[in-house]
């Protein structure tokens, strides 16, 4: 679930939803989750309400402010930050699920 303007603010050619879905597809993610669960919104606020429907147990994000979004819901958040020595890779985000099996 990610909330994405559709252009780019400095290059308004590129289509960021079409260059989000061929970085999924360079990193072979549709072998594990299918096409039809990958959603696009234009609002953070849109996103946080998807989420809230699509009642998940755990949600990975980037951006610090959605997590502590006041209508975020009560679910197991893991903030993804390169610049951060926690969950600063896929790989230490799939070490993080190996440990709470």
């Amino acid at each position: 679930v990610s909330h994405k303007t559709k252009n780019s603010h400095y290059l308004k050619h590129i289509t960021l939803v079409d260059k989000a879905l061929l970085w999924i597809e360079a990193q072979d993610l549709y072998s594990y989750i299918p096409e039809k669960n990958f959603f696009f919104l234009p609002t953070r606020e849109e996103k946080i309400a998807l989420i809230s429907e699509l009642k998940l147990d755990v949600f990975i994000d980037d951006l610090l402010e959605v997590l502590e979004d006041r209508n975020f819901p009560d679910i197991h958040k893991l903030f993804f930050c390169p610049d951060s020595q926690e969950l600063n890779s896929w790989v230490k985000i799939k070490d993080h699920f190996k440990v709470m099996e």
